[in-house]
């Protein structure tokens, strides 16, 4: 019975991961098939509504997907249930990221549903455990991703000087990451400050920002990839 336990909490473990791989190279539906498995699997091992990380793992998986295919709201509900696990089993700070990742993807989702305050709540709590990390290390692509929403959301409210505070800020972290060479965070965040120029009203520097995430874009993957590239980030 153990051993069939350990070998099913490995299988959830292994589906998380193909999940993660499908979400990260845009394949939604394939992703989707992984993270309802995995959640499938770790539900079977310790029950459902178990508090344990393993639901919290994939219930948060399963909602990043969702929200990357456009099913916002049932992503929102995957999301809350999985951060408030991992609140009621955080250890000395080994869910920081894992909140801190669910906070950000509920930031964005309330963002594009138009709920400014309420994304900008969610998207300070994240930054702020960010902040907290002593590296953010592997999770460095997230948090220019909560600055790059951050700015946006500013933005949407016409509060430039708080748009253009994060979306610099975004463009610093991941240039510094990046050792100033080419990187896909680094190309997003060009553009984030594209687009908070434009809405400002300098259209000179909204025009330096975007040639220079476009021809980021272009190096990273080609004249011929970066039209889809362009399109996933904007």
């Amino acid at each position: 019975e153990a051993a069939e336990r350990a070998d099913a909490e490995l299988a959830a473990g292994i589906q998380n991961n193909l999940s993660y791989v499908f979400y990260k190279t845009q394949r939604f539906d394939r992703a989707r098939v992984h993270a309802e498995e995995a959640l499938r699997l770790a539900e079977a091992v310790h029950g459902v509504g178990a508090k344990h990380r393993d639901i919290a793992e994939a219930k948060n998986s399963l909602g990043s997907v969702l929200a990357g295919g456009g099913q916002s709201d049932r992503a929102a509900e995957l999301i809350e249930e999985s951060v408030a696990l991992f609140r009621e089993i955080e250890s000395e700070g080994s869910s920081t990221h894992h909140i801190a990742f669910g906070l950000k993807n509920l930031g964005e989702i309330r963002a594009g549903a138009g709920q400014y305050q309420s994304a900008i709540e969610s998207l300070e709590e994240a930054l702020a455990l960010y902040r907290s990390m002593r590296s953010p290390g592997p999770h460095t692509s997230d948090l220019v991703a909560c600055l790059y929403a951050l700015g946006l959301v500013h933005r949407g409210l016409e509060q430039y000087d708080r748009s253009l505070l994060f979306h610099a800020e975004a463009l610093a972290v991941a240039t510094e990451a990046g050792n100033g060479a080419p990187h896909p965070d680094t190309a997003r965040a060009l553009y984030g400050m594209g687009r908070h120029h434009a809405a400002a009203g300098d259209a000179s520097a909204a025009e330096s920002y975007y040639t220079r995430s476009a021809d980021m874009y272009r190096e990273l993957y080609g004249q011929a990839n970066a039209r889809p590239a362009l399109g996933r980030t904007f």
